[in-house]
């Protein structure tokens, strides 16, 4: 591999990643940031896209030649190749890259790497010298893998960041799945829950920035005028109609129960 030249750095200064190679699987924002960084600092990244490009190559606000500044601004200082790594010849030509890289960083979900027949240990065994980061949203190795429900992690969750012990009595949960790029999806599930009325909220401030009790038209009311970044405000609007529903009825039926009896 001939040494690049890269228009961004100065010549004249030493950089702390000078001749450090990086290969670059990463996509979207998170990777693609953090791999920039490491060609600020001077080291050689080798962005490796898919064939039909890193899918914020597609993303606005666009340039006057029609490229994307978002795409621009991640990966500014890098080489980019386009490969198939479910093609064996580009999955050698991947692995090739990796035997002469010091670094190599990626985003997928976690598994997809081993998947796709590039494990991290059995690369780090494989090549002893290489650091090989793996980014992700919620961490390599989830709860779940431990036994916790999705109800206990729920519980969980609601605890570390408001303080709340809730109480899931309710045969009530709904997901909603939506696309984050073309190769991500997430699946959120909601539920419904009670607490005690003498239990105060300790949000954790570093994730959450202020709480509220709301009753039912008051959440669709802030739901209708919220931003939100994962969600469709109607969708989230519609699972709180069906989370009132159910609560209707439910009370409905206990009341016919205390009647007959």
């Amino acid at each position: 591999m001939s040494e690049p030249n890269y228009p961004h750095l100065d010549k004249n200064k030493p950089y702390p990643l000078a001749g450090i190679l990086v290969i670059d699987f990463t996509h979207v924002l998170s990777g693609p940031t953090c791999s920039r960084m490491l060609a600020d600092a001077g080291a050689r990244v080798i962005h490796v896209e898919r064939k039909t490009g890193d899918d914020t190559r597609h993303m606005g606000p666009y340039l006057a030649d029609g490229s994307s500044e978002y795409f621009r601004i991640c990966n500014t200082g890098k080489e980019s190749i386009a490969l198939d790594l479910k093609n064996a010849q580009d999955h050698a030509l991947a692995e090739k890259m990796i035997a002469k890289a010091d670094v190599v960083v990626e985003n997928f979900r976690p598994g997809v790497m081993t998947r796709l027949g590039f494990d991290p240990e059995e690369m780090v065994k494989k090549y002893p010298k290489l650091i090989f980061a793996s980014i992700s949203d919620f961490g390599q190795y989830g709860p779940f893998e431990a036994g916790e429900t999705e109800r206990d992690a729920a519980r969980r969750e609601v605890f570390e960041e408001v303080g709340l012990k809730p109480k899931f009595d309710f045969d009530f949960q709904e997901s909603y799945s939506y696309k984050v790029t073309s190769e991500i999806e997430k699946t959120v599930t909601l539920f419904l829950a009670k607490y005690k009325a003498d239990q105060k909220i300790k949000r954790q401030e570093s994730e959450i920035r202020s709480t509220d009790w709301l009753n039912y038209q008051a959440a669709q009311e802030r739901i209708s005028k919220q931003n939100f970044k994962e969600f469709r405000s109607e969708d989230l609007s519609a699972i709180l109609a069906k989370a009132n529903d159910y609560l209707v009825n439910r009370e409905g039926q206990k009341e016919t129960q205390v009647l007959k009896n």
